[in-house]
């Protein structure tokens, strides 16, 4: 539920370009297809491609191989967004200063709840 409030308040945020030219959001995913929570993902990637029809997601997925992402960092060709569990994320991604900071996206209010972001997270699961 987490990882689907997240990722829709990235897509909203990418949205919010007001460029008619067509954007590709590049998004590695941890789950594997046909796995419950990739069933969820995709339904929201569809309505937000749906809503958003300059910005295409182009979803990969990876299943629980963070070094993928961790040796696509290193080579330079990134995904724009990926998950992991977060001592994966921190371990490979954050302490080799290969991810970008969201302290802004967290502290923007959850769409129709009025909570931030950052307060729906397990204590000690954010660095």
């Amino acid at each position: 539920m987490i990882i689907s409030i997240l990722l829709f308040a990235i897509f909203i945020t990418c949205s919010s370009s007001s460029s008619l030219e067509k954007t590709t959001i590049k998004y590695w995913s941890m789950w594997n297809k046909g796995e419950p929570q990739q069933v969820v993902i995709q339904k929201i990637i569809d309505e937000f491609e749906d809503a958003n029809p300059n910005v295409k997601v182009d979803v990969q997925w990876m299943g629980r191989e963070v070094s993928k992402v961790r040796n696509a960092a290193l080579s330079g060709d990134t995904p724009d967004l990926t998950e992991q569990s977060g001592a994966e994320v921190e371990g490979t991604l954050i302490n080799n200063k290969l991810g970008e900071p969201l302290n802004d996206l967290l502290s923007r209010k959850i769409l129709n709840e009025g909570t931030a972001f950052q307060d729906v997270f397990i204590d000690d699961i954010l660095p």
